[in-house]
């Protein structure tokens, strides 16, 4: 248990990061430019970008865990097929072309967003196909309604490559190495995302410097 806390303590700032690295890099997508310049009240939009990105990330935490769990309850029946882990599984599929742009600089045209793209569709409409059943969830996490200003945005390859990379990995004085969602539970999960939801976003107007002493923190 205090191994989980330990994880669940450090799947925060991961997850912390994951949208903040995830946001920035669509700010800062050239095809995003015109789209963003009609909005002038920056507050709403640095509000809008983070809670659509906290679903991102929940969707993304959500996926992790319920393909690597080991509870027959929660489990994703199809985690173990070819088709899911070879095309769709974050952490198989996705996480290969991830380490190969962070780390290489290789080129990989829309894979990593549309991959991304296709999964959450997976995960709202379903899937019957003889390699791989998926059944319809929709609702307030994966419903279309759900991200309306993500949805229209160009994400690109870098921001999807910081998102994965943030919550697949954790740097430790060890190196990099895999977060196990297995051990975890729901709830650690979920005092994950509540902590998140405390935080209050801000578009900078100008270059500005974080200061932090012990658990102070301004900007």
């Amino acid at each position: 248990r205090l191994k989980q806390n330990k994880v669940t303590k450090e799947l925060r700032v991961q997850a912390r990061r994951a949208v903040e690295e995830f946001v920035q890099s669509i700010l800062d997508h050239p095809d995003n430019a015109a789209a963003l310049a009609g909005h002038a009240e920056k507050a709403a939009l640095a509000k809008q970008l983070w809670h659509e990105g906290l679903i991102v990330v929940y969707r993304l935490l959500f996926v992790l865990k319920c393909e690597s769990t080991s509870d027959p309850s929660r489990v994703f029946r199809f985690a173990s097929t070819p088709l899911w882990r070879n095309t769709y599984s974050p952490s198989t599929a996705l996480a290969r072309t991830v380490r190969r742009v962070l780390d290489d600089g290789t080129p990989s045209g829309r894979y990593l967003e549309d991959g991304l793209r296709v999964l959450f569709k997976l995960f709202a409409e379903g899937l019957d196909h003889p390699g791989l059943t998926v059944r319809p969830l929709g609702g307030a996490l994966f419903g279309s309604a759900s991200t309306p200003m993500l949805s229209a945005l160009r994400w690109g390859e870098l921001a999807v490559a910081h998102l994965l990379n943030r919550l697949l990995w954790s740097d430790t004085k060890r190196g990099r190495e895999r977060v196990h969602y297995g051990p975890l539970d729901v709830e650690d999960l979920g005092r994950v995302y509540e902590a998140l939801l405390e935080l209050e976003p801000g578009i900078a107007n100008e270059p500005m410097c974080r200061l932090r002493r012990q658990k102070l923190e301004v900007v």
